[in-house]
């Protein structure tokens, strides 16, 4: 069985990454993001946290003043669109457990958490705090990812969190998508596994099986000239057109 059964056995894996308050502000990335998926993941964080930021404000492009971020419906829509420069605001996200204070950093294409590590942090908050980075990304078609202001043995936290975003649920299979939507690497996965010839209708692959979405098992089964895919709880319809046939096929 993959993934950690309890809080305590994720919080064995990562402690090093939060539990000494070193005087750095660790980051982690959610990244590739589209300018609706960045508007999501904004609008997602707003329903389950409270503003603890001081005037918490963003530059307005367009109107070429600070103006304060419940100006407007969604600050990351209009960071996306061209109409704000990247903003950051400090969050305390209330998700059954009040995680320690978070900052969040909107720019286009990109999340960036950072917290301060110490004693506020243990497994039940770092158990909610992975819970909610792989709900965030059960949304879009980003990764984590992790640059040079990582936590503390960033080789461990990578290694945690790849076997926590695995257990079964939603979100898990998005977490291994790269760049395309979802439809698109789907329809890539099974030209590349299936090899059909008739590339219109696809009659001569069986009716259904499965394929491997970067490791994640994918059950199909065609349908008119189209595939159905399922990914968890999840029903993804997808057509050729949505892919370039990769080379050979």
């Amino acid at each position: 069985m993959t993934g950690y059964p309890t809080p305590e056995a994720l919080w064995e894996a990562v402690h090093s990454c939060f539990d000494t308050d070193d005087g750095s502000l660790p980051a982690i990335l959610l990244m590739n993001l589209a300018d609706t998926e960045l508007a999501a993941v904004y609008a997602q964080l707003r329903k389950r946290s409270e503003v603890v930021s001081e005037e918490a404000s963003f530059w307005d492009a367009e109107q070429q003043c600070l103006r304060p971020l419940d100006d407007v419906p969604n600050a990351a829509e209009l960071v996306a669109a061209g109409a704000a420069e990247a903003f950051h605001v400090v969050l305390r996200v209330i998700d059954g457990v009040v995680l320690p204070d978070l900052g969040v950093h909107f720019a286009t294409g990109r999340v960036t958490f950072d917290y301060r590590m110490g004693a506020a942090w243990g497994p039940s908050e770092v158990w909610a705090f992975f819970t909610l980075l792989k709900e965030l990304l059960g949304v879009t078609a980003g990764r984590l990812e992790l640059d040079d202001e990582c936590p503390p043995n960033a080789e461990e936290f990578i290694a945690a969190w790849q076997r926590f975003a695995r257990v079964g649920g939603r979100p898990a299979h998005r977490m291994v998508l790269e760049y395309c939507s979802l439809q698109e690497r789907l329809v890539r996965a099974f030209l590349e596994q299936k090899r059909p010839r008739d590339l219109e209708t696809f009659r001569d692959v069986e009716q259904q099986g499965t394929i491997l979405i970067e490791g994640v098992p994918c059950e199909y089964r065609r349908h008119g000239v189209g595939v159905a895919f399922h990914l968890g709880d999840d029903t993804i319809d997808a057509h050729r057109s949505m892919a370039t046939a990769p080379n050979g096929i």
